[in-house]
């Protein structure tokens, strides 16, 4: 990704003034931090509360990022895409240094002296500059369709954030429930890949809906016993914390998501 290389050349003591950095889109990203074992509780009740706590989008995204879950390149600008790359502080830092940062949309083409963006706009550039290329999409799935279908399973996220746990669990409604195809694709509801920020919101709501689903069918000590399952590695007292949080909040969650969607459609008509 972009950040991967800005931060690599950083490490490589590139000064920082001599680096420009195109950014088509800005991005919200996942504070990494937040993904340790010893911060569970306070990113799931975080989360959550930021939901409930917002009448839109925006202010829901200002609430993760108070919280310190979300994080921006420059918090004068309102990014229009969540794709759930994870930065560490740290890290976050060091990318604040890159002050060269170019808005203008996608490049149409490189040229000899200048680089053309396809609204029109160009800045210059010339043979001696290293043009990196970062651009492909790395969560641009194919759309999704149903997980069992006969004699094929069509691998996809059923929960976030890692696609290893959604292979388990897919491979344990299979053997669970190996001849009752309507069934398997009750239980696992396949979640599109998020792009723009308001992809979140459905993201979310389904993780929690198959969630429920999921524990049903495969049982609590499956999921606790399940290495590639966050709640694994998590202490017994955090997770029972974090059940009594949902069992007191989750359907106001559901409800408040549902309410952000259709605020948020309804002022996109407007």
């Amino acid at each position: 990704t972009g950040l991967d290389a800005i931060l690599f050349l950083l490490d490589q003591n590139v000064d920082p003034n001599k680096i420009g950095w195109i950014v088509s889109n800005d991005c919200w990203y996942f504070n990494r931090d937040m993904a340790e074992v010893e911060n569970i509780y306070k990113a799931v009740t975080g989360q959550f509360d930021a939901i409930l706590n917002s009448e839109s989008v925006d202010e829901m995204y200002e609430n993760y990022e108070r919280s310190g879950i979300f994080m921006r390149i420059d918090k004068s600008v309102n990014p229009s895409k969540m794709r759930a790359a994870t930065v560490s502080p740290k890290e976050m830092k060091k990318l604040s240094l890159i002050k060269n940062v170019v808005r203008n949309g996608r490049i149409d083409k490189i040229e000899e002296t200048k680089i053309i963006f396809k609204c029109g706009k160009d800045i210059p550039t010339n043979p001696d500059t290293l043009h990196i290329d970062c651009s492909a999409s790395g969560t641009l799935f194919q759309p999704v369709k149903q997980i069992f279908s006969i004699s094929n399973i069509n691998l996809q996220m059923v929960q976030a954030p890692q696609p290893t746990y959604s292979g388990s669990i897919i491979a344990a409604i299979e053997i669970a429930f190996p001849d009752d195809e309507e069934k398997k694709n009750q239980i696992c509801t396949p979640i599109p890949a998020f792009q723009e920020k308001e992809d979140w919101i459905s993201f979310v709501k389904e993780s929690v809906t198959n969630a429920d689903k999921i524990g049903k069918a495969l049982g609590f000590s499956w999921i606790r016993s399940n290495r590639l399952c966050p709640l694994y590695h998590t202490s017994l007292l955090d997770l029972a914390w974090v059940m009594l949080y949902m069992l007191k909040n989750q359907t106001a969650i559901l409800k408040k998501m549902e309410q952000l969607s259709e605020t948020f459609k309804k002022n996109s008509n407007n």
